[in-house]
């Protein structure tokens, strides 16, 4: 069902060409979108037993960890290193490899539920555990860093989505709880007064362009979508219109409100189906008969919803953090429901 949900998906956004007056970024990014979904596939392929899904969770958060650390140890080639500053707190924002330190922040919310799932799941070697909580540790950290307020609020959302999924196994819940509480003390100081500036912009919109900015940007999102229910203005040309409502060129910072205004109302709605498949297939896989499934059903339900709120204060309709962490609730369901291999656990679990 997701595969036949993403594909009509690749078709609404491919029908969006047909409206967009500036072609050659629209089919740039559909080219981009393409490729996304080509690797989306390419994990499904690779990924058809529970222990090849087990290696690219081990495999993915190793990359996550590289990207996160790596850049303290060696500094990235100077064509793709970004300075994003703040200037009123005067601070730089870091953002790993990934160059852009929301989406930056976003990986880590993404990552974190697997983390808690290995971390749980993998007692031998005898360093595995504590190396995965660390990297809980290091992930929330660096949402610090990014000085992303998207990124906080989504963290918080996840904790409460954490207790709430896991009510039942307090050690789980607690441990998340504690690795958030304890990592978020270490964030530096400056970090807390740009959180608290979040109630002050709610309060005061014209002291805060990014917020401000981004709201207005939303409600011209909606406008266009309704303006152009069927096919939306075209991918990627949602700047050229939104303006003809507001004075800055600014994509919407919300990922739904992107698809609807770029790709129209069928797209919105196959995306809508999509989140429903996957929530559904996460609440299967939960309710499987060994514990490392219904254990990784549930944090798949976090991450999802997690991910997804992420999602509404980003760009991130056609990214691949995005629709990876669409496609793993449904690929790990297939995988865990196909016979597993008679070789022994390398975890000792």
């Amino acid at each position: 069902l997701f595969t036949a949900l993403a594909a009509a998906f690749l078709v609404t956004v491919f029908q969006s060409l047909a409206v967009a007056r500036e072609i050659a970024p629209a089919l740039d990014r559909f080219g981009r979108f393409a490729k996304v979904l080509l690797n989306v596939a390419i994990v499904a392929q690779f990924t058809r037993t529970r222990e090849e899904f087990l290696d690219f969770l081990l495999v993915l958060v190793a990359g996550v960890a590289i990207n996160n650390f790596l850049p303290l140890v060696v500094a990235p080639p100077t064509e793709y290193q970004t300075t994003s500053l703040l200037w009123t707190e005067g601070v730089f924002r870091y953002e790993g490899f990934a160059l852009e330190p929301n989406e930056f922040a976003m990986l880590q919310i993404f990552t974190i539920p697997l983390l808690i799932f290995l971390a749980v799941r993998y007692r031998r070697p005898w360093f595995a555990r504590p190396l995965f909580v660390l990297l809980v540790a290091g992930s929330v950290l660096a949402i610090a860093l990014s000085f992303s307020r998207g990124g906080f609020v989504s963290l918080v959302f996840l904790a409460f989505c954490l207790v709430v999924v896991e009510r039942r196994n307090r050690w789980v819940a607690a441990a998340g709880v504690t690795l958030v509480a304890a990592a978020a003390i270490l964030a530096p100081a400056v970090y807390w007064s740009r959180i608290t500036s979040l109630v002050e912009a709610f309060t005061h919109l014209d002291e805060d362009f990014a917020v401000a900015s981004r709201i207005m940007t939303m409600k011209t999102a909606i406008a266009l979508g309704l303006r152009n229910p069927l096919f939306g203005v075209g991918i990627d040309n949602f700047i050229l219109h939104a303006s003809r409502y507001v004075p800055f060129g600014l994509v919407v910072h919300n990922a739904p409100l992107q698809v609807f205004a770029e790709c129209g109302l069928p797209a919105l709605g196959l995306l809508v189906a999509i989140v429903v498949c996957n929530l559904r297939a996460a609440r299967r896989l939960a309710r499987e008969a060994d514990a490392d499934g219904r254990l990784l059903g549930r944090m798949l339900l976090v991450q999802q919803l997690a991910v997804l709120f992420n999602a509404m204060f980003l760009p991130v309709a056609f990214e691949i953090t995005f629709w990876i962490a669409l496609a793993l609730p449904t690929i790990a369901l297939a995988a865990w429901r196909r016979p597993a291999s008679a070789a022994p656990d390398p975890a000792g679990a």
